[in-house]
């Protein structure tokens, strides 16, 4: 099966991150808790971030942010469409490599049946 090339869409707006904290599924791993809910839009997937200012200064929370950003990306192309997935990091995604987040963010997204086929 042809991998198509996909975007990423974040998620705008704070009314998406409480609605997904409130009725979400919630997918809990060591370093990361993902919340899914249903969009609106069911021809894409948005993805929102978060890491609290408890887990350090801004330099420790924006690398913490890209690594699960990019791990994300990784899977894009075999991600179904219509949902919104919010990422939260835990205190160990700190101190975490991003090989360890890459893992985590795959297996939450397996976990919650989000992936169409198993990534290459």
């Amino acid at each position: 099966m042809e991998r198509k090339k996909r975007k990423l869409h974040p998620v705008k707006g704070a009314h998406w991150f409480s609605r997904a904290y409130r009725k979400g599924q919630v997918y809990a791993g060591r370093h990361l808790v993902l919340y899914v809910l249903p969009a609106h839009d069911k021809t894409r997937t948005l993805l929102g971030i978060t890491v609290s200012k408890k887990r350090g200064k801004a330099v420790v929370r924006n690398r913490v942010k890209r690594w699960i950003r990019e791990s994300y990306r990784r899977y894009l192309p075999v991600l179904k469409n219509g949902k919104v997935i919010v990422i939260v990091a835990k205190q160990p995604a700190v101190t975490a490599g991003f090989a360890v987040l890459s893992e985590e963010v795959g297996y939450l997204l397996g976990k919650a049946t989000l992936l169409d086929e198993a990534p290459q």
